[in-house]
């Protein structure tokens, strides 16, 4: 029975009893009133006889505490009034009446209402008229007191509907068969089927993926078997459209007083982004996994080319054949070219906090290019690039401004393999005299214009799940925007893309030239000095030891600190070259135990490290405020380093 039919039928009862009533007492007019939920005025369910403006269902004159039907509801008791002119609580709005009798309506101990009958006779009701309509009192508060309860009960079923059909998930039961008895009509919104679609059919034919379903079988007979009350499972599911989205379904048994399941009970809600965001966070781990072990690598390889780079350029200014120095210098060359490659990996995967400063945007842009030139090329992507010449500098973040170039040939390199080979070509130029702009121009298929609105959202990517993160370009705006720039992206389907950046020139740096990196390389200021080199590499103390000595220094050189400070006691140093990080004694510690010894000479120690990346290295680099070398390093730069470490100690 609906809630309407319910309301009739109620009201038909109620309309019965008055009728039933008036007829046994022969009243002239009547009525059922029921106290209002504030019990503080009167309601009318029903009347005959009345004026025509008394309407069921709306607050009439009676206040319950007040006049005769308003006193009768709030103490309980039946009132016969058989002159109502005797009465000063009667209301005459029948000025017929002559006498009133009220019955009140009381269920369980509660006064619900009241039954009001008037008659236009004096002492109009005998007594065995009364006891009647007191059984009439008691039949209307029966139904009442049910209609209550269906009402309550109506209610809650309306809540109850209104939470399952608006909660952002599916609610549903199943037989033991797995067909479903019931869905929440949130289902058309999951799987574009219409709960009465699926009803009587099972989530294997509409609901779970072909390649999924017998997994899902599997795991609801195993946790089945094992009793459990709840269990939550994930599955792939097919949508109407042909979508396929990702499924976490809530399963609860109903168990019978047998312990026999009679039926399922659960929740399904749409994790397609959850699992989406889980793989774009397992893919991040897998790339600091990469760059923890890019640091690994690069460290190594830091240590070899240093003796390979210093070797060739020592060998270079000795006494050999023109041809002997050719090669030389194409070693040196070739080892200078992995150097750099080394070092754009290791900034890339650097994690350190911005830093602005004068930077050259072409130089970053070869940099870029350099870390992916042997990709691109084995996968047939012709790299042009036309740098403008004489571009001013820029105050800006070289490594974010790698990063977010690195980030778009990344893109355009994965466009342009769709396409099986084709060009990235790489612009600078200069617009006016404060704005720089660099363009990356593909020849891949285009972005399609209702996703070139998103490119830039975080988590946006039309990449398969684990294909990409999905914030590589959100990150790259924010970072140009960091720097006062623009970057955004054109494109026409089938015609390639283009993305622009361009990035503000301050007025000062206009002048600034770019330094040389191709000093040669003259040897060492020739003084009798004695320097300690203290490195776990053999390689590279031979190296420095040479240098120096071919240089006219007197140099000492040990693999470990522990045989650097047995030296320290033995000898007095002008200078110490040592190594950061070193098994057993590392440098920082062998710096405090030098400092104990002589705080002069502590001061005197210049650090070479390969391993620039360690936070530890950087916090005790950045602590300290000394001169460092950073690995692989031209024997200009240690030159360098050397005049200026020990002219300063000669003007002490």
């Amino acid at each position: 029975m609906d809630e309407h039919s319910s309301t009739l039928d109620f009201q038909k009862v109620i309309e019965l009893v008055l009728d039933k009533a008036m007829q046994a007492t022969d009243a002239s007019a009547g009525a059922i009133a029921v106290a209002n939920e504030e019990r503080t005025g009167l309601l009318l369910l029903a009347h005959r006889g009345y004026p025509g403006q008394a309407d069921a269902k709306r607050p009439w004159r009676w206040r319950i505490g007040t006049g005769i039907v308003g006193r009768v509801v709030k103490t309980g008791e039946l009132s016969l009034v058989n002159d109502v002119s005797q009465d000063p609580d009667y209301d005459d709005f029948v000025p017929e009446t002559q006498s009133q009798l009220t019955v009140p309506i009381i269920r369980e101990n509660e006064v619900d209402g009241a039954i009001v009958l008037e008659s236009p006779r004096l002492a109009g009701f005998s007594r065995g008229q009364t006891g009647f309509v007191q059984h009439l009192a008691e039949h209307a508060a029966v139904v009442m007191g049910n209609a209550r309860l269906s009402q309550r009960l109506m209610e809650s079923e309306e809540r109850y509907r209104i939470y399952v059909e608006n909660v952002p998930c599916v609610i549903w039961e199943a037989d033991t068969e797995s067909r479903f008895t019931y869905c929440s009509p949130q289902i058309e919104k999951l799987i574009g089927y219409t709960a009465e679609e699926l009803v009587g059919h099972t989530p294997y034919e509409f609901l779970i993926h072909a390649d999924d379903a017998d997994k899902f079988k599997k795991r609801v007979r195993q946790m089945s078997r094992e009793g459990r009350d709840e269990y939550t499972l994930r599955h792939r599911a097919l949508h109407r459209d042909g979508s396929i989205l990702h499924i976490e379904v809530g399963i609860k048994p109903v168990w019978d007083d047998a312990g026999r399941v009679v039926k399922y009970r659960g929740a399904a809600r749409d994790v397609s982004q959850l699992v989406e965001l889980q793989a774009q966070l397992i893919q991040l781990a897998k790339l600091s996994g990469i760059g923890q072990m890019i640091c690994g690598v690069a460290h190594e390889l830091n240590n070899t080319l240093t003796t390979v780079m210093g070797y060739s350029q020592l060998l270079q200014v000795t006494d050999v054949d023109e041809d002997v120095k050719e090669d030389l210098q194409r070693i040196y060359d070739d080892a200078l070219r992995a150097q750099r490659i080394v070092q754009n990996l290791l900034t890339y995967a650097r994690q350190k906090k911005p830093e602005h400063g004068p930077v050259d945007i072409n130089e970053v842009i070869e940099h870029t290019l350099a870390l992916r030139r042997y990709q691109l090329k084995v996968d047939d992507v012709e790299v042009v690039t036309e740098l403008a010449e004489n571009l001013p500098w820029t105050m800006a973040d070289s490594y974010r401004l790698q990063q977010v170039f690195l980030n778009i040939t990344n893109n355009a390199h994965q466009a342009i393999l769709q396409m099986g080979k084709g060009a990235l070509t790489v612009r600078s130029e200069l617009l006016g005299d404060d704005t720089i702009r660099v363009t990356f121009a593909d020849t891949g298929p285009g972005i399609p214009p209702e996703v070139l609105d998103k490119i830039f959202d975080p988590f946006f990517t039309t990449k398969d799940v684990g294909a990409g993160t999905g914030l590589g370009l959100s990150v790259s705006h924010d970072i140009i925007q960091e720097h006062g720039g623009r970057i955004w992206a054109e494109s026409e389907p089938g015609q390639g893309a283009t993305f622009i950046v361009e990035l503000p020139v301050k007025s000062w740096l206009r002048d600034i030239s770019v330094p040389s990196l191709d000093e040669e390389y003259e040897g060492l200021p020739s003084k009798r000095q004695r320097i300690l080199v203290v490195d776990d590499e053999q390689n590279i103390v031979d190296l420095i030891v040479e240098v120096l000595k071919d240089s006219g220094y007197l140099a000492d050189g040990v693999t470990s600190a522990e045989l650097a400070l047995r030296l320290l006691h033995q000898h007095r140093y002008d200078l110490i070259i040592s190594d950061v990080k070193m098994p057993g004694m590392d440098g920082p510690t062998c710096e405090k135990e030098v400092r104990a010894m002589d705080p002069e000479l502590a001061e005197r120690i210049i650090f070479v490290t390969g391993d620039l990346l360690s936070p530890t290295t950087q916090a005790f680099l950045e602590e300290r405020g000394g001169p460092c070398l950073e690995k692989p390093f031209e024997l200009e730069e240690l030159a360098s380093l050397l005049r200026r470490a020990l002219s300063d100690d000669e003007e002490r």
